[in-house]
């Protein structure tokens, strides 16, 4: 088969995507992939043929906040995109069997209709309209009588932003105008839930037939842990992790001030990652060490607990290592994701870097070195991941259905 997948933004929703490619790679297919150029070096070292766009999704991610202001970049960004996607997945799908994408991409369910072939969404949040709170909002408290509501304001917004650029783009496809972007989404995709049913389980709103649970996309994480990391690691007992991966907050400088003193008054070492948002100093305190991309699978399992922002790709290898997790939210998912991780008791009550203070977070250091019961919840999370299919079971999903429409 010709298999075209599309994914672009960060990294928690590339690299599963880089895995599956590799997976049908390893099953004879022929593959292009659709993404920023940010990852061309990823496709390169993986033989992945790549089809890049000319957004910097870097910079779009490490500009976007919690305000109002990042609503408006969104929205630019998005529009932006969505033409880039239409011109160049639009003739690169011309040979195409398949199209696979994952929630960014709006205009694959289009294409895919103006192809006539089948196409697959691979989704890494719990994204099925219904009488769930919606996993998007920071409002996950949200009463069960405005759950819809919501849901409809959201769809709405979508509609907003991206409705009539995806007409214009589906009139130059010869395809008559659609009424929601979310509606053609639901009609078109074969979607497939790239998370653990435990961390985030099916809701009974949700119409029956109309998504598949696969697991989290793990892709393999094959770069070592430097040996100044593995010498700090073996001088004292379990350091607790902090970083923020692809999304940013304000004055890292100051936050890595703040974090290093609740450290220092919890008593624990702290491995620091730099990020995109770019945490960390020249002169880092003994208790302390700043790296940079490190391999989760490698440095999770060795941590006493992971403090992150949330994002669905280290809120599972968090939880696949068997580790208490803290979550300080963001944006979008990040927000269902923390309040997922304390409701399950594996971790404190999510809460944002702007509402910490030194003594806030140096209770949140001594409470998740000291919780036995988030431990032992930690282990039991792990223990359900590790049976999830994952990147196989998201290839046979895909293969099988291929074969049956095919029959």
């Amino acid at each position: 088969m010709r298999v075209l997948l599309a994914a672009h933004g960060s990294r928690g929703d590339v690299y599963p995507m880089i895995a599956l490619a590799e997976k049908f790679i390893s099953g004879g297919h022929e593959v292009t992939m659709f993404t920023q150029q940010t990852y061309t070096s990823a496709l390169v070292n993986h033989g992945i043929k790549g089809l890049f766009t000319s957004e910097d999704a870097r910079k779009e991610m490490t500009d976007l906040d919690d305000d109002a202001g990042s609503v408006g970049k969104s929205i630019k960004w998005a529009q932006k995109s969505l033409v880039e996607e239409f011109s160049l997945l639009g003739e690169a799908s011309k040979d195409a069997d398949l199209l696979i994408c994952t929630n960014n991409e709006f205009s694959v369910s289009s294409i895919a209709e103006a192809r006539e072939i089948p196409a697959f969404r691979v989704a890494f949040l719990p994204s099925i309209p219904g009488n769930n709170v919606p996993p998007l909002i920071p409002w996950q408290n949200l009463p069960k009588v405005l759950c819809r509501p919501t849901w409809n304001l959201i769809n709405k917004g979508l509609d907003f932003m991206a409705l009539k650029t995806a007409n214009r783009e589906r009139a130059a496809l010869g395809l008559a105008p659609i009424k929601s972007l979310s509606k053609h989404f639901m009609a078109t995709f074969n979607n497939l839930f790239a998370i653990n049913d435990v961390l985030a389980p099916p809701h009974h709103s949700w119409p029956r037939g109309s998504y598949r649970y696969c697991g989290y996309a793990f892709e393999n994480q094959e770069n070592d842990i430097p040996e100044d990391v593995e010498a700090f690691l073996q001088a004292g007992p379990p350091p607790i992790y902090l970083g923020f991966g692809s999304v940013s907050v304000k004055n890292p400088a100051a936050f890595t001030d703040l974090a290093l003193e609740a450290a220092e008054m919890a008593d624990c070492r702290l491995v620091m990652s730099r990020g995109w948002t770019g945490l960390g100093r020249e002169n880092m305190p003994e208790h302390a060490i700043l790296v940079d991309d490190l391999s989760h699978d490698h440095l999770f399992p060795r941590m006493a607990a992971v403090c992150h922002h949330g994002g669905s790709g280290t809120i599972h290898r968090g939880a696949r290592a068997g580790v208490p997790q803290f979550i300080m939210p963001v944006i979008i998912d990040q927000f269902f994701w923390g309040k997922r991780i304390h409701n399950l008791c594996v971790g404190p009550r999510p809460r944002s870097s702007k509402k910490l203070n030194s003594r806030s977070l140096a209770d949140v250091f001594t409470d998740l070195s000291t919780n036995s019961n988030y431990r032992e919840n930690a282990r039991r999370l792990a223990e359900a991941v590790s049976r999830d299919g994952g990147v196989s079971a998201i290839y046979e999903a895909i293969v099988g259905e291929m074969a049956r429409i095919a029959a």
